[in-house]
């Protein structure tokens, strides 16, 4: 084990690395058995070298009447026996280079590198862990990239959606820091909706400047989209459960 929890990766680095001893031991087993298949090729090769000789020789002698027919039908068939021997050799040197292949791949495999330039978020494995893929391949580590630029992923009403729109302006809070408002751009609002308790939703992404490294993968937020702003509007003063009174000119609120 290599990383742990919030450390820097780069791209390439190594994470973790498996128990390869059996793995190991699988391409030396490849290997010498892609030796051995060579050698048997360029053997069988040779043999029918030797057999198109023979033929050439016993069919020059046939036709000079110095052998008889039939030599020259074994002759052929010795040729024919040893092109289909030259055959399964080359054959099985080609079983064996993909035999070769699968063993320095499954040992690529026991070493885990780091795709991206980036944070360790969570570890999921401990040195001694055993790990097994069934129906579903296991996360051993969470990663991402540079915590400069970051996501919210904001769930909006679908009533709202045609007034939002891509580089709106945009800002947001968060538990963490209660008394900071940061800012934040309108990405792009996903088509797909979602329905739950009957209420309908789409999502919306901000993308988020986060340079002071302030924000973190997971925080929840509460956002405002800033959709228009109406210049010289008319203000109606709007209070629940009061009543709008007349007194001469004057207008008063009454709770």
């Amino acid at each position: 084990m290599r990383v742990a929890e919030n450390d820097q990766v780069r791209r390439g680095q190594v994470l973790a690395r498996f128990d390869a001893e059996e793995l190991d031991v699988a391409l030396q087993q490849a290997t010498a058995g892609l030796a051995l298949a060579r050698a048997s090729l360029f053997e069988a090769t040779a043999t029918l070298e030797e057999a198109v000789i023979d033929e050439r020789r016993i069919r020059s002698l046939v036709q000079r009447k110095m052998q008889p027919r039939a030599t020259l039908d074994e002759a052929v068939a010795k040729r024919k026996r040893a092109e289909g021997g030259e055959a399964y050799a080359r054959a099985t040197v080609q079983q064996a280079e993909a035999t070769l292949s699968q063993a320095r791949t499954r040992l690529e495999k026991a070493v885990i590198t780091s795709p991206i330039d980036g944070v360790v978020l969570q570890r999921s494995i401990e040195p001694g862990t055993t790990v097994a893929a069934s129906f579903q391949t296991p996360v051993l580590f969470l990663l991402a990239h540079d915590l400069g630029q970051m996501e919210l992923h904001v769930s909006m009403d679908e009533a709202d959606v045609s007034m939002v729109a891509a580089g709106q302006r945009a800002t947001f809070t968060v538990d963490a820091w209660p008394n900071r408002e940061f800012d934040a751009r309108v990405l792009k609002v996903y088509l797909y909706h979602t329905v739950e308790n009957n209420v309908v939703t789409c999502t919306t992404v901000l993308a988020v400047d986060n340079a002071e490294h302030l924000l973190q993968p997971g925080m929840t937020a509460t956002a405002t989209i800033f959709t228009g702003r109406r210049q010289q509007a008319l203000r109606v003063l709007y209070f629940v459960d009061g009543k709008l009174v007349k007194d001469g000119t004057a207008a008063e609120i009454l709770p």
